[in-house]
């Protein structure tokens, strides 16, 4: 049976934080299926992805850049890309034809750039001590040279978000930056 390992499912629960312990554990996706049911962790992505968002402003603000504004029609762009890697469980940028030709399929604004992720768990610590995907979704990118650099790319200031869990517990997220 796979095994997953998670950072401690438990703190998202409070019954344990990131200062009292920094141990993982290695549990099945049934034992996290449960974790979950007993302590009623349930997630939700429209949250999770505006406290995306909330972070993003927050490092381009530390770097004197405009804040992000998110666009709904960008969010049905990375949607689409996002959920044919979560059906496919990619960690990349093409689908059925390339990013690029993906970009210049999109009229109402020009594309800077693209970054997608997929998390092999949920559970993550925060300086906080409580779980954030966001979060840990924003630190993949900023630990990344080239994801970093879209991030913080001049002159951009509309973004699109979507962020979503497959039934083996992973993360995947895309975004993508516009002028």
């Amino acid at each position: 049976m796979r095994k997953l390992v998670f950072v401690l499912v438990l703190l998202m629960s409070g019954v344990v934080n990131a200062q009292t312990t920094k141990k993982s554990y290695t549990l099945t996706y049934e034992q996290v299926d449960e974790l979950k049911k007993m302590y009623k962790i349930t997630y939700n992505y429209t949250e999770i992805e505006n406290e995306f968002l909330d972070v993003i402003n927050r490092y381009r603000e530390e770097h004197n850049l405009i804040t992000l504004v998110r666009d709904t029609s960008l969010d049905s762009f990375v949607l689409k890309q996002n959920t044919y890697n979560k059906e496919h469980r990619l960690n990349g940028h093409d689908s059925d034809i390339t990013a690029e030709e993906r970009f210049k399929s999109f009229k109402k604004y020009k594309i800077y750039g693209e970054n997608a992720i997929r998390s092999g768990y949920v559970a993550c610590f925060s300086e906080n001590g409580k779980c954030s995907i966001a979060e840990n979704v924003f630190n993949g990118w900023k630990e990344s040279v080239g994801h970093n650099k879209i991030m913080l790319a001049k002159g951009t200031y509309k973004i699109g978000i979507s962020i979503m869990e497959n039934t083996n517990h992973e993360i995947f997220a895309v975004m993508v930056l516009a002028y």
